[in-house]
């Protein structure tokens, strides 16, 4: 059910893509197809197709988006736009001239020299945001957010974009910087995997992320069952980069428990997440005896 068609303008078309994309790259990970058959993945990328030249629409001239041409280009937006197309590029045939663009736009327009990336023109529709949308330690989610969506551009833009290694050291070193300030679960995981992405999840900063955790398994605020699962996704992420392969099992035990299978208002976020960790953790742990979602 997660294999959707998308529609609407810059941002619910991008809530209808994520979905879909996720689901091919997790069933590609974990090599399931043959319980939907195969010809479910073509018209499933298809979909995906389709989902990137509508969002080309509403690409703006200086190669940034925003829901609508005639609205500021929002740099939360614009940094989902280049996860979920990096993602894509191993699925459909994308144009990494105009992704590396949009990646320059992140950096030139959007990066201040403390390294920290700032929002001029919010997303309209908050409910795809997931954890970010608290307004608190925004300056230390959203550029993690961004580092993290630059690093999975990396491997298409390195070349094209010479300002992207040290544009992400310059995010890393503010977010190592501000880490021992962390109050919020949520961006104590979201900064982790930043961290843990440039080998820099060290020390007291370390310490400080595995403390973060409830019993060892997840990263929770109360009553936000979306964002637990979206920060917990992030902290196993983190733990999978560092290869701290023994402290993941109760954190994917804890994420199957929550029979979450993403879709639904509000779920973009979490739903990208946990289909993004638990298809890493199948690449990098192969005999994983309790997954099976």
């Amino acid at each position: 059910h997660l294999i959707q068609t998308p529609s609407g303008c810059g941002e619910p078309n991008m809530i209808g893509m994520t979905p879909t994309v996720i689901a091919v790259h997790y069933l590609d990970s974990t090599e399931q197809w043959e319980k939907f058959g195969v010809e479910k993945r073509q018209e499933a990328l298809e979909l995906i197709r389709k989902g990137y030249t509508q969002q080309l629409a509403f690409r703006q001239k200086s190669s940034a988006y925003a829901a609508f041409q005639n609205r500021p280009p929002s740099t939360w937006l614009t940094a989902y736009v280049v996860k979920v197309f990096a993602l894509s590029a191993n699925l459909i045939a994308i144009d990494s001239r105009d992704l590396c663009e949009t990646v320059k736009w992140l950096i030139l327009e959007k990066q201040k020299p403390d390294g920290i990336f700032q929002e001029d023109g919010p997303v309209i529709h908050q409910e795809m945001i997931g954890g970010f949308k608290d307004a608190r330690e925004k300056d230390v989610s959203l550029t993690a957010f961004v580092l993290i969506a630059l690093h999975e551009a990396k491997g298409i833009c390195e070349a094209q974009v010479n300002s992207l290694g040290p544009s992400i050291t310059k995010a890393g070193n503010f977010l190592e910087n501000h880490y021992r300030e962390l109050r919020r679960p949520y961006t104590v995981a979201i900064a982790a995997y930043a961290l843990a992405l440039l080998g820099k999840l060290e020390d007291d900063r370390l310490t400080k992320f595995l403390n973060t955790a409830k019993e060892k398994n997840r990263w929770e605020e109360p009553n936000k069952k979306l964002y637990n699962v979206e920060a917990t996704s992030y902290a196993l992420l983190a733990l999978l980069a560092r290869k701290d392969f023994d402290t993941v099992p109760p954190v994917v035990r804890w994420l199957n428990e929550q029979r979450y299978y993403g879709g639904g208002y509000g779920s973009t976020q979490a739903t990208f997440m946990v289909f993004q960790a638990l298809a890493q953790y199948q690449k990098d742990v192969p005999d994983h005896k309790e997954l099976n979602l």
